[in-house]
């Protein structure tokens, strides 16, 4: 959530230091599904705002609106499997969403691993009909 409302700032042109500062308080408040839910619709909002070559500053320098999302794409949905994997919870995520982020991403694998912000990154170690999600998570260093 706290990564919601960062992406919000940085999209609206504020540095990076600045906008850690202005989420250094607590972010959930007295409802925190209500806080998740709307820090998500603004994020969404802030990225269909946002021309795709509208620099964001990143911690290596600036990189595309367009990038950005892929990499808050990315770090939405690994980590909702973290979370399920330490929860001892069912790790299957939506298909239809493993499929349209594996689309998403996978033109721009290098690039994205060569931020160097995936762990490992992929373990070149799966078979060929390893599925879909499996694949996803192995590219940003799962290995489930």
């Amino acid at each position: 959530m706290v990564g919601n409302r960062f992406t919000v700032l940085l999209l609206a042109g504020v540095g990076r230091e600045q906008a850690r500062n202005m989420l250094a308080d607590d972010q959930l408040g007295d409802d925190p599904v209500a806080a998740v839910a709307e820090s998500s619709r603004h994020q969404a909002e802030a990225f269909a705002a946002a021309p795709p070559e509208q620099p964001v500053p990143g911690p290596n320098g600036g990189v595309p609106a367009e990038a950005f999302l892929r990499f808050r794409l990315v770090d939405l949905v690994v980590h909702a499997w973290d979370l399920l994997r330490a929860a001892g919870l069912d790790e299957t995520l939506d298909p239809p969403v493993v499929a349209g982020l594996s689309c998403v991403v996978a033109p721009h694998l290098d690039d994205m691993l060569a931020f160097g912000a995936y762990g490992e990154g992929p373990s070149d170690t799966l078979p060929p009909d390893a599925p879909q999600q499996t694949r996803l998570l192995d590219w940003f260093g799962r290995r489930p």
